[in-house]
This record gives structure tokens, C-alpha cells and sequence, in this order.
């Protein structure tokens, strides 16, 4: 079985926990007021619900294949992102079955790796230097299904990470694929198979 991205955790919600609690903790030692229990919630739902809850379809993309299928962390629908951001255990993999696959894109630009700013790096901005390629260079499969179903499968995270190791489970779910059946597209600049 072949993997990309990351499988979601508990780092969004004990991240938000961590600074609400924080920031309340910490207000309440100044102020020893009743208000800081407030501004550690504030804190909690700016973190949770505004900031994972927006991002998490970024940060935490996976998909697998194997022979047979692929399967992938569907995250679209707001509710169930929310439920599962609070039990991630609960992510249950959607599969595509390979027969009902018709053609599969590679898309993305390959060689766009650079990040242009004004600024120096810092290691701030060494931490998010992978967060910023997958916004900035979205790489993916995708996926369009006999029935009309289009899936996109997104592999930035880890050619952020590992660029040769990416490109060589790539090339190996490409041709697991490529059985004459399904129409493969490579629409990128990356010359595979």
C-alpha cells in the first residue's frame, strides 16, 4: 500500500486547548478576574473553529492505493470535519474502486518551489516553509470516475517534505493504474513512467 499526506489527529483540537488555556491562565494571574475563563474560550474557538477548522483540508490530506482501490480522507463537509476534528479516530477512508476509474491527471507544477519574499528566513518561517508550498503549489491526482465523479487526490504535503520519494510512489501508483483501462493524463511538467 502506497500513502501520501497526513492522517488527521488530535493536534488541532490540543493546540487550540493548549492556547486558550494559556492565554485564560495567564490573563487570570494578571487580572485575577472571572473574564480571562472568557478570553481562554475566545482563544480556544479562534484556534479551533476558525483557524483548523479552515485549514485541516490542508494540513491533514491522506489518501492510500493499493491494487484494487484508492481511499482518501474525506474532509469537504464542514459537520463531519468538525466531528472528526474532535475524534479523529472516527475518519473513515472513502475508497474508489479501480474499475470505476476513467482517467486519472497528474497536475501541478513540479519545479515551483520557491517561496519569493522580501523578507530573510527565520525559524518561524522554516516551520511553515512546507505549510506555504502546499497553499502556494497544490500538486494532486485527479480523479474522474465512469460516472462522471471527479475526486482530487492531493500529494503536495509530501513532495513539500520528500521530493524524490514522492515522485517514486508516484510513479508506482501511475503504474498500478496503467492497465489500458484507465486514461492516464499527465498534465504537469514531471515526466513519469
Amino acid at each position: 500500500m502506497i500513502t501520501f499526506g497526513k492522517k488527521l489527529s488530535y493536534r488541532p483540537l490540543l493546540v487550540s486547548l493548549f492556547a486558550g488555556l494559556v492565554a485564560g491562565f495567564t490573563i487570570f494571574i494578571i487580572f485575577n478576574n472571572w473574564i480571562s475563563c472568557l478570553i481562554g474560550l475566545g482563544i480556544f474557538i479562534v484556534f479551533f473553529f476558525i483557524y483548523y477548522l479552515n485549514s485541516v483540508t490542508v494540513l491533514f490530506q491522506y489518501w492510500e492505493a493499493d491494487q484494487n482501490d484508492l481511499r482518501y480522507s474525506d474532509l469537504t463537509n464542514s459537520k463531519h470535519r468538525i466531528f472528526v476534528m474532535f475524534f479523529p479516530f472516527k475518519n473513515k477512508l472513502t475508497a474508489i474502486d479501480k474499475k470505476d476509474i476513467a482517467t486519472i491527471k497528474v497536475i501541478g507544477y513540479f519545479n515551483n518551489d520557491s517561496i519569493p519574499l522580501a523578507v530573510p528566513y527565520t525559524l518561524y518561517l522554516g516551520v511553515l516553509t512546507p505549510s506555504l508550498l502546499m497553499a502556494k503549489n497544490p500538486l494532486a491526482l485527479k480523479i474522474t470516475t465512469t460516472s462522471g465523479q471527479n475526486y482530487t487526490l492531493d500529494f503536495s504535503r509530501d513532495y513539500a517534505y520528500n521530493k524524490k520519494l514522492t515522485i517514486q510512489k508516484l510513479d508506482q501508483v501511475i503504474r498500478n493504474f496503467d492497465d489500458g483501462k484507465i486514461k492516464i493524463e499527465n498534465q504537469s511538467n514531471l515526466n513519469l513512467r
